[in-house]
């Protein structure tokens, strides 16, 4: 292979910062250098993003024959081809007979335009081409030597031969990969050893999601923030920046509602030609871009917005924060297949977000989950029988529910539910947009589906055949999730610890009435019960005084009544005998 001599090696590139650091060479002795020792490389950056991640180095060409204010280049045979083709791609044709790297070098130390950065010119074109080659990710999956960054150390240290490398972030799985680095060691001799520090450029990428509230009716909208960040880029041909969120079967993503996603990066709003929102039903299928989907899956694609910044050289972006808000609808399947109270459950209705990206050219995907965030909605069962015969279940009776503590305002309104019974219960939901206003009549016995904690207010307003109706008599329901615990025990828990159902016995003015009790054994079961007379009604407190003290007069009554009359009848009789 022939030898190329570069004069006054990369004076343009000495003070190259890291991403593409060709370090200067040093060169102390005008002869010859035969044997080089090996030379202090460290990796450093941002520990507490860095820690534990591994480089891998590759070497492309050796320096020979080191003199004074020159060098010569000999690049590896083996990853020659790659090299052309790297260099090809980026804008510079090599000949068979030219030494690759050292046409690569003495072109870019003599372009007086060419700018030493670590994320744009001709270098970081070359590098972003070079580790897409499939010699140079073979080679790198090994390494010619790898460094472990060492979070005590704040380093990852590599001890190598001197040499032309390029350096990459092989660290799997990792949620931020550092741009790969093409590197020239500090010259050095036998007897004139040397170091070089190169700072990793990377950004910690993160995604997290919140809710606006835990708990929501049927039909009512959950608004969702989803916080990632911009990874660090450099001047890739094409990026990939997605946001993808995956709704549950319980939530809706309705394209028509009347406020539409929000995307900000660094605090500026997108205009809806900056970014993709790409919207696939729950079997991945391409959803209308009109159609109200349930389950959906939302992707919004951001590359093209960062690719425009990179085409005029912008890449202040790295590490500011995107922030996307949006609404979904919580419907009638999370009430049966993800959410809502079913038996003893409180499950919650959960969706998961992730970003997705690629900052590196050699197409390494990374993906970062943010954790699962739900939200829940609750149910209870109001049911009738007997004041005189509690075993005794009845029907027919009819209610209204009210938002609140209290009977004021308009009543809450629900549909049936699919199935319209079960065991013998009616099934009612909060109703979605779809349902339009539903009836706020409710038939006993009745289970109310799909309501946000809070308290409700139970009136019955139409007593079974045969029964009293009291007017005044109503009792409130109070639900309330321990959304925290059940977050943390991954969306599911128990009723009886999670969600807090209490009961204020019937109200009546002035008086009250021990007409419903929460049922023994299900928590969110309430009994009401009905009397065929106002005599059957069983008191308690103040009320029950009164009624015993009106009952304990009248029995007086009575019995003086009863006296008088005998007395009466006694003198009548007295006086016919005696006449």
């Amino acid at each position: 292979m022939k030898q190329g001599r570069v004069t006054k090696l990369l004076a343009s590139l000495a003070a190259c910062v890291a991403g593409v650091a060709m370090m200067g060479v040093g060169v102390t002795s005008a002869s010859a250098v035969e044997a080089q020792p090996n030379v202090d490389l460290d990796i450093t950056g941002d520990s507490t993003v860095l820690a534990n991640h591994v480089f891998h180095a590759v070497k492309l060409a050796d320096y020979i024959n080191q003199e004074a204010g020159s060098v010569g280049i000999s690049t590896v045979a083996t990853r020659k081809a790659a090299i052309v083709a790297a260099a090809g791609a980026s804008g510079t044709t090599i000949s068979a007979k030219q030494d690759a790297m050292a046409t690569l070098v003495a072109k870019w130390g003599g372009d007086g335009g060419e700018k030493a950065s670590p994320y744009a010119g001709l270098r970081r074109d070359f590098v972003n081409e070079l580790v897409k080659q499939n010699d140079i990710k073979t080679a790198m999956t090994a390494g010619d030597a790898s460094a472990t960054f060492d979070a005590g150390t704040s380093k990852a240290h590599f001890n190598i031969p001197n040499g032309i490398y390029v350096i990459e972030d092989v660290t799997s799985g990792s949620a931020a990969v550092s741009i790969p680095i093409l590197v020239s060691t500090v010259g050095k001799t036998a007897t004139s050893v040397g170091s070089s520090t190169i700072e990793a450029k990377i950004t910690q990428v993160t995604t997290e999601k919140k809710r606006n509230k835990p708990t929501f009716d049927v039909g009512e909208y959950v608004h969702y923030t989803i916080t990632s960040v911009v990874p660090v880029y450099t001047n890739l041909k094409s990026m990939q920046l997605d946001v993808v969120d995956t709704l549950s079967k319980g939530l809706t993503f309705d394209p028509n509602y009347s406020i539409d996603p929000v995307i900000k990066v660094n605090g500026s709003t997108l205009n809806d030609t900056d970014y993709t929102l790409s919207i696939a039903n729950a079997d991945g299928s391409p959803a209308g871009a009109s159609t109200a989907v349930p389950g959906a899956t939302l992707t919004f694609s951001l590359g093209d917005y960062i690719k425009k910044k990179i085409d005029v050289n912008d890449f202040s972006l790295a590490g500011k924060n995107i922030t996307i808000d949006f609404y979904a609808m919580v419907n009638k399947d999370a009430l049966t297949s993800n959410g809502g109270n079913s038996g003893n459950d409180a499950t919650g209705i959960v969706n998961d977000a992730k970003t997705v990206y690629t900052n590196n050219a050699s197409d390494h995907v990374v993906t970062v989950p943010a954790d699962k965030v739900y939200v829940y909605t609750g149910s209870f069962t109001v049911k009738k029988f007997s004041e005189t015969n509690k075993e005794t279940a009845l029907t027919g009776a009819e209610f209204n529910i009210y938002k609140g503590d209290g009977v004021s305002g308009d009543p809450v309104k629900f549909v049936a539910s699919d199935p319209a019974t079960a065991d013998g219960v009616n099934q009612y939901r909060r109703p979605e947009a779809r349902d339009h206003s539903g009836s706020a009549t409710l038939t006993a016995p009745f289970k109310v589906n799909g309501l946000a904690d809070g308290t409700y207010t139970v009136k019955e307003t139409k007593a079974p055949e045969g029964y009293k109706l009291i007017d005044d008599f109503t009792f409130t329901v109070t639900i309330e999730h321990d959304a925290t615990a059940i977050d943390e025990a991954g969306g599911k828990g128990q009723l009886s610890a999670a969600v807090t159902y209490t009961l204020n016995k019937g109200k009546t003015t002035p008086a009250k009435y021990d007409l419903a009790a929460q049922d023994g054994t299900n928590k969110f079961v309430f009994n009401v019960y009905n009397v065929q007379s106002l005599s059957q009604l069983p008191a308690s407190g103040a009320a029950g005084i009164l009624m015993r003290v009106v009952a304990g007069l009248l029995l007086v009554g009575i019995a003086v009544g009863l006296y008088a009359i005998m007395r009466h009848t006694q003198r009548s009789r007295r006086a016919v005998r005696r006449h």
